[in-house]
């Protein structure tokens, strides 16, 4: 048993190489961990389309903030997934910097009094190359948005 342990640990990791875009996302440094916050369930996350995505980058990106409520970014009412989801009330609805590597890996939103920790988490080495946006739910704006990329091999 301690010794598949061993190999777990050894084939895993997460990557906060000279890759990583510190300048979009920083890392948590135990703020907030899977060990010490809840997890988000997969339908209070949203995956916005490439086109909503990029408008909420570049206004992320200008506006230098790291999650912001969907209402307050200017326009947010044309955006493809307001129009689509139309009885979803923006007022719990957040914006969140993210990072990936452009793989088929996925997100989990850990949550905690410090904040929101969205990991990535890919097969095969991570390597953060993507900077990135969820729409999430939540019942209070998050004290830090907080980031990371990890994958198994």
């Amino acid at each position: 048993m301690f010794g598949l342990v061993l190999l777990i640990l050894g084939c895993s990791s997460v990557s906060r190489s000279a890759a990583w875009p510190s300048h979009w996302m920083d890392a948590s440094a135990g703020r907030v961990t899977p060990g010490n916050a809840d997890e988000l369930s997969a339908d209070r996350i949203d995956i916005l389309d490439s086109e909503d995505e990029e408008k909420a980058r570049l206004w992320l990106s200008s506006s230098g903030r790291r999650v912001s409520r969907l209402s307050e970014m200017p326009g947010f009412s044309e955006l493809n997934y307001v129009r689509n989801n139309a009885r979803t009330p923006a007022s719990d609805l957040y914006l969140v910097r993210a990072v990936s590597d452009g793989g088929g890996g996925v997100f989990s939103v850990y949550v905690n009094e410090n904040g929101v920790m969205v990991l990535y988490s890919v097969m095969g080495n991570c390597v953060p190359s993507e900077m990135r946006v969820l729409l999430i739910r939540l019942d209070a704006v998050p004290k830090g948005v907080y980031g990371g990329c990890g994958g198994t091999m």
